[in-house]
């Protein structure tokens, strides 16, 4: 922006400043929305020597453009695209000029075409005889302030564990389904999955509009009706506005504050888990505002879990980008228990390590191994039971250095994951298990 002089404005004295066709070339629409944002919420005066369709012109660079410019074509065919540039700014009008008024001609610059102006000012008599394309809608008038949004779920966040859908949604066995028969509990099961896909798709269908920069300002679980299996319609759209920028995270917790009033627990449960699952890392300061510090611990075991997925169907590259969103939200925990979400973070290690040595890249996967077995054995000096977990890095570290021909290494390693197996208590599981693997795993390096 190139200050042209100020303007006197009833009593005050504002600034205009020059947005030229030059700047506008090296800068993506979103970009140039936020620039002519921050000038007007200054107080400023926003001149431009482009027309509007010149000023929401972009190409194609990337899905957020693409999506930009397809929405926008439509909305050309209603002349809705000024507004949404509006809305966009926020307590703006946005003037077109067809030749220069005599309050701008002391200014130097060339033809000016469009101004951008406070709402405030549009009674002023300078801008009364401008014809203006578009005002901005108070479109976060009537939602609640989510900074003081009061926390509907205390209890039930405490023992979030409970509400894990996995006990309905596993696959159907012959016994499983014989005794929810026996105990009258086949419709009640039915029911709790159908309420978590509910759930879920709203959540991500919701998602899926903020990613698309759109935000629904009156959401009510009645505007979601079942389309097909899994998929939602999300029918109302009359308080809705489409931005030319990524919404903040404010922005969509305002969106999204209605629907989750109207939520019971497991139902929210279940579109946290949708949001997240569309919109990860982006999700998490959203879901803040709603569940506070305790949401980084939830987001992070949903993220493991998505990742072990990834992991197995062997797209490697999307498990490792499902940790570093773990590692985000776990982060995040960190801020309301230090202790356990570095215990998150350890174990998120040995995720990582799993999926490096599965996809052949052992170096990584023995660094990631040993920096979490170093911290657990730490740990343990301090009192900490960690000894399956010690003995599972161990052996899984035996693993990578076995295929970069450290075979030796490897079998040190084993021996002393079964040592520390056999100092478990005898007839544990994991000590049963642990040994099993000892044991196979030394055959395996027997073998030439």
């Amino acid at each position: 922006m190139r200050n042209l002089g100020q303007l006197l404005l009833g009593n005050l004295k504002v600034n205009v400043v020059l947005f030229d066709a030059a700047q506008i070339r090296q800068m993506p629409l979103d970009e140039r929305v936020l620039a002519v944002a921050s000038s007007t919420r200054s107080g400023e005066i926003v001149v431009c020597d482009f027309d509007l369709s010149d000023f929401l012109a972009e190409e194609d660079t990337d899905s957020r453009s693409h999506d930009r410019r397809i929405i926008l074509e439509v909305m050309a065919r209603t002349s809705m695209e000024a507004e949404a540039l509006a809305d966009s700014i926020e307590d703006v009008g946005i003037l077109t000029i067809s030749k220069v008024p005599d309050f701008l001609a002391a200014f130097a610059y060339a033809s000016p075409k469009l101004l951008f102006v406070s709402r405030a000012w549009l009674r002023d008599p300078h801008f009364a005889s401008i014809g203006y394309v578009a005002v901005s809608k108070p479109w976060k008038s009537n939602t609640v302030d989510v900074l003081e949004l009061e926390s509907r779920f205390d209890a039930e966040l405490k023992e979030w564990q409970v509400y894990d859908p996995s006990r309905f949604l596993a696959e159907r066995s012959p016994e499983r389904d014989a005794l929810a028969s026996a105990l009258g509990m086949t419709d009640t099961l039915e029911s709790m999955k159908e309420n978590y896909l509910y759930g879920r798709a709203i959540g991500e269908g919701v998602g899926k509009e903020h990613s698309h920069q759109w935000l629904a300002m009156d959401m009510k679980l009645e505007h979601f009706l079942w389309a097909a299996s899994g998929h939602v319609a999300h029918v109302d759209h009359s308080d809705d506005v489409f931005l030319l920028r990524e919404p903040t995270a404010e922005e969509c917790a305002k969106s999204i504050a209605p629907l989750y009033q109207q939520m019971t627990y497991p139902l929210w449960h279940a579109f946290r888990e949708g949001y997240w699952d569309i919109r990860r890392r982006s999700a998490l300061e959203v879901l803040l505002f709603f569940d506070g510090w305790v949401v980084g611990e939830i987001l992070a075991t949903r993220a493991v879990a998505n990742s072990r997925r990834e992991r197995d169907a062997g797209n490697w590259q999307t498990a490792l980008e499902l940790c570093d969103d773990a590692e985000a939200a776990a982060r995040a925990f960190c801020q309301h228990d230090q202790a356990a979400g570095a215990n998150l973070l350890r174990r998120l290690k040995l995720v990582r390590g799993d999926v490096y040595l599965q996809s052949g890249q052992n170096e990584a996967a023995l660094q990631a191994y040993d920096e979490a077995r170093h911290e657990l054995e730490s740990l343990k000096a301090q009192g900490v039971p960690e000894d399956f977990s010690i003995a599972s890095a161990l052996i899984n570290s035996a693993g990578a250095l076995a295929q970069l021909s450290r075979r030796e290494e490897a079998r040190e390693r084993i021996k002393r994951a079964r040592a520390i197996a056999e100092e478990m208590p005898s007839g544990a599981p994991s000590r049963d298990f642990l040994l099993d693997t000892a044991d196979r795993s030394l055959q395996g390096l027997a073998k030439p």
